[in-house]
């Protein structure tokens, strides 16, 4: 399941990396979906990151 984990944090951040370029090269109104989009990217670069170094954090 880390690897699952790792994965989502690499998707996570080829996402935010990508959105994050976009936002500033798109016109508007498709830079507000790639601001929407890096910051998707960056909430599951840190969800993957968090579960994959605590992979039980979400269960009780």
């Amino acid at each position: 399941m880390t690897y699952l984990y790792l994965l989502v944090a690499a998707a996570g951040a080829v996402t935010a990396g990508w959105g994050l370029s976009a936002a500033h090269r798109l016109k508007s109104p498709w830079d507000c979906g790639a601001a929407l989009a890096a910051l998707i990217g960056l909430a599951g670069f840190i969800i993957g990151l968090l579960l994959s170094v605590l992979p039980n954090f979400f269960t009780t």
